[in-house]
C-alpha cells in the first residue's frame, strides 16, 4: 500500500470469464476501480454491502463480493487493503483464518488421514465419495478453473446480449437451490453437442449443443443437470478415483496449482468420461428439483431425452453428450415422472440472443 492508499487487483464483472487488471483507490465510503493500463473508470463499490467472498489465508489473494453486484468479484494480492477496510468496517472479516477455521483444517487433515489409511486397506476408488466431501470448495474452484482453461483455451463466445441471457439462466438456477458453489457458465465455439462440468462450478457449453436443443427449456434442463454434477461432486470423485493419492494430498494441502500440474491433460480427458448410472440418475433428480424450485418448466429434460431416443442412429457423430452422459431407460422414465409445467426460462428475444452468442 502506498501513501495514496492504492492497490492493484483484478476485477471480474460476473458476466464473462475475463479478468480486468484494475487500480483500486479507497475513499471514505467506497472503492474506486479504474483500468490499470489506461486509467479509464471501471466501477465504484460502496463499502456498504462489501464483504469477503471466502476466508482469508496467508499467501492467498483476497476475494471480495458486493451485495448489489451479483457474481462480480474483486481479487487483490496485497492484504493491506483488508486492514484499511477494517478501519472503516471492523466486522468485515477475520484478518486470517482463526482458531475455528484452523480447527476445521485440522479436522480435514484428521479425517483425510483416516480415509487415506482406509484407502490403503480397501482401495481408493471405493472411498472416492467420502474423500470428495473433504475437498474444500475453494480448492475445487481453483482446480476447475485450471481444467476449463486447458480445455477451452482463451476462446469464449461473448456476444453481449447472449451473455446477458446466459446470466439470466444462471441466476435463476443458482438462486433456486442454496449451496456453496458459485457457478460460472461459459459458451465455447465448436460443433460438438456437449456440456461439461468441472469441479467448483465451472461449466462449459459448446455452441453445437446450443444449436441442437429445441428451445430454452431443453438447454436450461441440461445446465441444471451439469450444476447437479457439481453439487454432488461427481467430477471430483472421478478425479480422485483416477488421479489417486497425489491429487488427494494436494487437496488436503489446499494447493490447487499443484493439483492442476498433477492432472494436466489427463484431468481434461476425465471431464469427458462417462458418469455412472447412479450419478446420472442422481443428477437428473437434482436438476428437475432445481427447475421445479425455480418455478421453471422442468419438462425440457424429458423432451430432450425423448428426442434423443427417437432419433437413435440418426444422431450426429458430434453428439458427445451421450458418451459422457449415457442415456438409460430409467433416466427417461424418471424424467417423465418428476417433470412438471412451469415458466419459460427465457423469452423469445433472450433465446435468440443466446443462440447467437458465438456470432461474430
Amino acid at each position: 500500500m502506498n501513501q495514496a492508499r492504492e492497490w492493484l487487483g483484478y476485477w471480474n464483472d460476473g458476466y464473462s470469464a475475463e479478468r480486468q487488471r484494475v487500480r483500486i483507490v479507497l475513499t471514505a465510503d467506497r472503492l474506486v476501480l479504474s483500468d490499470a493500463g489506461n486509467g479509464h473508470a471501471v466501477t465504484l463499490l460502496p463499502l456498504q454491502g462489501l464483504s469477503l467472498a471466502e476466508e482469508v489465508y496467508r499467501g492467498q489473494p483476497l476475494r471480495f463480493r458486493h451485495a448489489e453486484r451479483g457474481d462480480a468479484r474483486l481479487s487483490v494480492e496485497e492484504h493491506g487493503l483488508l486492514d484499511a477496510l477494517r478501519e472503516r468496517q471492523p466486522g468485515l472479516g477475520r484478518r486470517y483464518l482463526g482458531r475455528r477455521g484452523a480447527g476445521s483444517r485440522l479436522l480435514l487433515w484428521g479425517g483425510g488421514a483416516a480415509l487415506l489409511a482406509l484407502g490403503l486397506l480397501f482401495g481408493l476408488p471405493r472411498l472416492a465419495g467420502p474423500l470428495a466431501q473433504l475437498v474444500p470448495v475453494a480448492w475445487e474452484d481453483s482446480l476447475g478453473r485450471e481444467l476449463v482453461d486447458q480445455l477451452a483455451g482463451g476462446v469464449r463466445c461473448e456476444a453481449p446480449e447472449g451473455l446477458q441471457a446466459l446470466a439470466v439462466l444462471r441466476r435463476r438456477l443458482q438462486g433456486a437451490t442454496p449451496g456453496p458453489y458459485r457457478y460460472r457458465v461459459q459458451v465455447v465455439p465448436g460443433e460438438m453437442v456437449n456440456a461439461l462440468a468441472a469441479p467448483g462450478g465451472h461449466i462449459l457449453i459448446y455452441d453445437g449443443l446450443l444449436q441442437a436443443v429445441e428451445g430454452p427449456e431443453e438447454l436450461t434442463a441440461v445446465l441444471a443437470h451439469e450444476m447437479a454434477h457439481v453439487t454432488h461432486r461427481h467430477g471430483t470423485q472421478a478425479l480422485i478415483r483416477q488421479a489417486g493419492y497425489s491429487l488427494l494430498l494436494t487437496a488436503m494441502l489446499g494447493d490447487a496449482s499443484a493439483a492442476a500440474s498433477v492432472l494436466t491433460e489427463s484431468g481434461v480427458m476425465l471431464l469427458g468420461l462417462a458418469h455412472s448410472r447412479a450419478a446420472e440418475a442422481e443428477a437428473d433428480r437434482a436438476a428437475i428439483a432445481r427447475l421445479n424450485a425455480a418455478g421453471l418448466d422442468s419438462r425440457g429434460l424429458q423432451r430432450f431425452f425423448a428426442r434423443l431416443k427417437a432419433e437413435g442412429d440418426e444422431l450426429p457423430d458430434s453428439l458427445a453428450l451421450l458418451s459422457s452422459h449415457p442415456l438409460h431407460a430409467e433416466r427417461v422414465e424418471q424424467a417423465a415422472r418428476l417433470s412438471r409445467a412451469g415458466e419459460a426460462p427465457l423469452d423469445g428475444h433472450q433465446w435468440r440472443a443466446l443462440k447467437g452468442i458465438c456470432a461474430p
